[in-house]
């Protein structure tokens, strides 16, 4: 489905709402493919962001929350919490 700002999203749907697992490309070129819950990322996915930068753990309600894996683009990275 695309949506009105020019993102896409494929995946499962629930009531009109991104719920399952699915992928969003955002025309800013960012991509998160994972688990989602009423149009937020939560669950398990991975983020990556037009500068090379990737973030792979768990959401909750849309925002990093719980053990993952942020990468920047120069390869340095986070192991850890996120709350």
């Amino acid at each position: 489905m695309i949506h009105a700002s020019g993102d896409t999203y494929e995946g499962e749907w629930l009531n009109d709402m991104a719920h399952g697992v699915g992928i969003y490309k955002f025309t800013d070129g960012a991509l998160y493919d994972g688990e989602w819950k009423n149009d937020d990322k939560h669950g398990t996915g991975t983020e990556y962001w037009p500068d090379g930068s990737k973030y792979t753990g768990t959401y909750l309600n849309g925002v990093k929350h719980g053990e993952g894996i942020f990468t920047w683009a120069d390869k340095s990275e986070y192991r850890g919490q996120f709350y």
